[in-house]
C-alpha cells in the first residue's frame, strides 16, 4: 500500500522515504497543501514503467500508421504502383535537397 507524506516531510526525510520504497516495492506519494504532487518509486519500479510507456507509444504510433495508409489507400484507390513508385522518388529527393539546403545533411557524389 502506497504512503503519503507531506512535501515538507519527504524533503526532511527523503534518505529514509527512498529507502522505504525500495524496501517495500512500493510508493511514496508526495503530497502539498493535501493534493498529490509527485510519486517517489523504485528505480526498477521505474524501469518497468518506461518499458510499458514504450510498448504503448510503439502500439499507438504502428495504429496511427495503419489509419494513414489506411486514408492513402481510400484517396488512392486509382493510382498505379507506377505512378506511386515516381510520386515517391519525386518526394524523397523533394526531401533530400531539402535537408541538405538546411545543413541536416550533406552529400557529394563520388567521381570514379
Amino acid at each position: 500500500m502506497p504512503k503519503y507524506v507531506s512535501a515538507t516531510e519527504a524533503k526532511i526525510n527523503l534518505g529514509s522515504m527512498m529507502e522505504w520504497a525500495v524496501a517495500e516495492s512500493d510508493e511514496v506519494i508526495i503530497e502539498s497543501r493535501g493534493k498529490a504532487k509527485a510519486v517517489l518509486v523504485s528505480y526498477p519500479f521505474y524501469q518497468q514503467m518506461m518499458q510499458i510507456k514504450e510498448v504503448l507509444r510503439r502500439e499507438k504510433a504502428l495504429l496511427d500508421l495503419e489509419t494513414l495508409a489506411n486514408k492513402v489507400q481510400d484517396k488512392n484507390k486509382d493510382l498505379s504502383p507506377e505512378k506511386a513508385d515516381e510520386l515517391a522518388y519525386e518526394f524523397v529527393g523533394d526531401v533530400v535537397r531539402e535537408m541538405i539546403s538546411e545543413g541536416k545533411i550533406s552529400y557529394s557524389a563520388d567521381e570514379d
